[in-house]
């Protein structure tokens, strides 16, 4: 009995649903630039990617999915930037190269993120990066651990939020330099992260001697 070989159509399969989608993504980028948010509809995107609507609901439940994905995939090149860093980077430093690279990212899509912050809650990019922050300062100010789950959870909950604001402000009303934002940002953490992480190192200290 001949073997059908699979592993070829599901490689060609696998290629043909990555082009499509990088069609339909790049069909909402162009028509935002375009048209700015009104010419955004599943049919204009249909008709930029050269697909009909029965193919773009195939990869896609709605625009709002389709942003979603978008924003996904710039949150884990974010993260993967993070874990890219040098383990020998001081906490102020790598903040430096962290907020560097978001603004690159934001200003490289400038008209994507600009759709995204008139139209997009913000609490969905706060959800999706609070975790691989919290974790990545963690790992480069070790002072943290000392404090308990529940302050630092409302802590980088506070911060992530809080920057996330600034850039949406931002970006909506486009007033400045965007490294205005991330300067105030900068220092807004790494003071906060640096001090709250040597007084709550001081009290345990002082608990152990006392």
């Amino acid at each position: 009995m001949t073997k059908v070989n699979t592993a070829g159509k599901t490689k060609s399969l696998d290629r043909r649903v990555v082009k499509t989608r990088k069609a339909i993504r790049d069909a909402l980028k162009s028509l935002v630039v375009a048209k700015g948010v009104k010419g955004v509809s599943i049919s204009a995107i249909a008709r930029e990617a050269d697909i009909d609507r029965k193919t773009f609901y195939l990869h896609y439940e709605s625009i709002d999915d389709l942003v979603e994905s978008l924003i996904k995939e710039h949150l884990i090149e974010i993260s993967d930037v993070i874990k890219q860093l040098p383990s020998e980077a001081n906490l102020k430093e790598a903040l430096k190269i962290f907020f560097s690279k978001i603004n690159a990212l934001i200003i490289d899509n400038m008209d994507f993120y600009q759709y995204i912050a008139g139209n997009m809650p913000i609490d969905y990019t706060i959800k999706h990066l609070r975790d691989p922050l919290g974790e990545w300062i963690l790992e480069l100010n070790p002072a943290l651990t000392v404090i308990d789950e529940k302050t630092l959870d409302r802590l980088l909950s506070f911060h992530v939020a809080g920057v996330v604001a600034m850039y949406d402000s931002w970006l909506q009303s486009c007033e400045g330099e965007i490294e205005e934002v991330s300067s105030l940002a900068l220092e807004i953490v790494f003071n906060s992260f640096e001090g709250l992480g040597i007084r709550y190192l001081e009290k345990r200290l002082q608990l152990v001697w006392s």
